[in-house]
This record gives structure tokens, sequence and C-alpha cells, in this order.
């Protein structure tokens, strides 16, 4: 009787260990199964941002299984884009701006259809516009009512991509003088960029031309930076080593740029240093998204 009653015990037993250990891989292996399934990011044309695990997707609907909604079913119609959530957040989350610079320039590029505004000590003004993914237009210019000459700025871009993190681009910035004192300068610059939209490097040459004065035969040197130094802030320098002025001539700028929903802003210093002559001034910027969400 003890004998049979040890056996039914030991049996009930086993056959606890055995469910128990049955469940106990199963879930383990669910956790295992979501921890290489990639969480994956969805943005709707009215704003809401969708993070989970595609299960399946189709030309008409994505379906993805989200933490606080279970699995939801997407129209395609309705979706702007689907990126990797662990990869993309803190640049989907904040407004990078590729227009950081004074002199330099970078191989990102706004997005086709996007607008941007940027202002610099509450005077200059420069609208740029995505007129595809590779090429841009910007025009701008100061209008300050005691000058007796207007300056008006206006450009073009190109850039792409030539590898992982590596980026090719060639843009030209123009100054056309209206009014008193009329004349005409600007400058080609072809140029490569390391990095990704947070952290990158950027070095160019440029070759300026002025009115009566033909194009340089010696080009300028520029290289520019910017590197992430906390969540919503980046450290950003921009230097350019001037041809035919002197050896030594630089134009420097560094500061800070944070990062908003919409946003960029900057400040720093900007200066000038070559034979006997410098100055150094303080700057402001900011960088407004004017696309449509």
């Amino acid at each position: 009787m003890k004998i049979q009653t040890t056996l039914s015990l030991l049996f009930c037993f086993f056959l606890c260990y055995a469910a128990h250990s049955q469940d106990y891989y199963r879930v383990d292996s669910t956790k295992k199964q979501a921890q290489n399934t990639p969480l994956m990011q969805i943005k709707l044309k009215d704003g809401t941002v969708l993070k989970g695990i595609i299960r399946s997707q189709n030309q008409q609907v994505v379906k993805i299984e989200t933490q606080n909604l279970g699995t939801v079913d997407v129209n395609m119609q309705n979706v702007v884009s689907i990126t990797s959530a662990t990869e993309n957040s803190s640049t989907d989350e904040w407004y990078i701006s590729p227009n950081q610079y004074f002199y330099s320039n970078s191989a990102f590029m706004l997005k086709e259809k996007a607008v941007e505004l940027q202002n610099i000590y509450g005077l200059y003004n420069n609208f740029e516009f995505g007129i595809s993914k590779n090429f841009s237009l910007s025009v701008g210019g100061i209008l300050i009512p005691t000058f007796s000459a207007f300056p008006l700025l206006f450009g073009a871009k190109y850039g792409t991509p030539i590898g992982k993190d590596v980026g090719f681009f060639v843009s030209s910035k123009n100054v056309a003088i209206l009014g008193g004192g009329t004349g005409f300068i600007g400058a080609i610059s072809p140029g490569i960029t390391l990095g990704n939209s947070l952290n990158n490097i950027s070095l160019s040459t440029s070759w300026f031309y002025a009115t009566g004065s033909g194009i340089t035969s010696t080009p300028s040197i520029s290289l520019a930076g910017s590197f992430k130094i906390g969540e919503k802030a980046a450290f950003v320098t921009d230097n350019l080593l001037l041809s035919g002025v002197s050896s030594s001539a630089i134009t420097y700028s560094f500061g800070l740029k944070t990062f908003g929903r919409r946003q960029s802003f900057g400040f720093g210093l900007v200066g000038f240093a070559g034979g006997n002559s410098g100055y150094a001034l303080p700057y402001i910027r900011a960088n407004f998204n004017l696309s449509k969400r």
C-alpha cells in the first residue's frame, strides 16, 4: 500500500513537473522569438506612430502587434513610412535639420516637398525647398531699411549616398547685390560626408567667383561636423580655410544645437582670423520645419 501511494505521488509530481517544464519552455521560446524579431515603427498620415512587431504585410494591409493596443490592421494607404524603431527612434522624434552651417554643407537633404526656414540674428532669412530626395533649391536675403543695397541669396544643392554612412554632395551658393554697389559673388562646393545625421563630418572644397574677377584658381577647404552630446543637443563646428587671402586666413564657428519637434536652435561663436586682424561674434540661429505633418 505504501509502495502504491509513493508511486502515485511520484507520478503526480512527474506530471506537474512535465507540465511546468513544457509551459516554461513555451514562454522562454516566445521571449526568444520576440527578442529576435525586430521592433518596427509605422508612421501614419494623421501623425499617429505605432511601434511593435509586424506579423504580416501586403500591398493593402500591414498587421502590427503592439504592446498596448494588441494586434492592429493598418491600411497601407494611410502609411507614411515603416522603419526600424530601435535604429531611428532618436532621429524620428526630433527635427534634425540638414542646414546647420555658415560656410559648409553636407550630403544630408531635405525630404521631397519639404520646406525649411533658416533664420540668423533675426535678420537673415533663407527658405529651402526639397525638389526631390536628392535636389533642393534655396532663396533668401537680409532686408534692413537703412541699407542702400539689398543682398539676395540663392543656391542649389545635390546630395546622394555612395556607401554605408558615406554621401557625396555639390552645392552652389550665390549672392546678388541689388541697389547701390550692384554685383555678384558665389561659390561652388563639391564634398563628402561621413556618418549619420546626428554624428557626422563633412569635407569640401570651394571655388569662388565674383563680378569682374572670374573664378579662383585655388580652392578653399572647409571642414565641418556635428556630434551629439545629449538627447536633444549636438556640438556643431564649421571651419573654412580661405585661399588667396593668407595662408593663415580662416573663418570659423562653433556652438551648440538643440532639437525640437519641428525646429532646431543653435548658438555659439562665429569669427575670422587672418594676418594681424581677427574678430569673433556670438550668433543665434533657428531652423523651422514648415512642411505639413
